[in-house]
This record gives C-alpha cells, sequence and structure tokens, in this order.
C-alpha cells in the first residue's frame, strides 16, 4: 500500500479479479517457513499474478 502513486489503484483491481473461491499452486517454501503459492482462478485456470501483470 506504500507503493506511491499505485498501491491503492493496484490493490482495488486485484480485488475486482479475485473469485470468492481459488486455487493454491504452491511452489516453495521460504527460509521463515511461509508457502510460496500462485493464486489461480479455478473457473479460467489463469493465475492472478499473470492478470495483473497482464492489466498493467
Amino acid at each position: 500500500m506504500a507503493q506511491r502513486p499505485w498501491g491503492t489503484e493496484s490493490r482495488d483491481y486485484l480485488r475486482q479479479i479475485t473469485p470468492r473461491v481459488i486455487n493454491l499452486k504452491v511452489h516453495d517454501t521460504d527460509r521463515y517457513g511461509r508457502k510460496v503459492a500462485e493464486v489461480i482462478d479455478p473457473v479460467s485456470g489463469q493465475g492472478l499474478n499473470r492478470a495483473m501483470v497482464e492489466a498493467g
């Protein structure tokens, strides 16, 4: 959110494109034990990270 000037707009767009149900494709675990995963729309099969990049 502190990433100016587009943090708020980016968050709002992600909220718009995120479906109620998602799939997670776990790729790795970081050094703190957190899962590194891709968020996928189960209907379209598209990753939300890719959708964000394509949207600019």
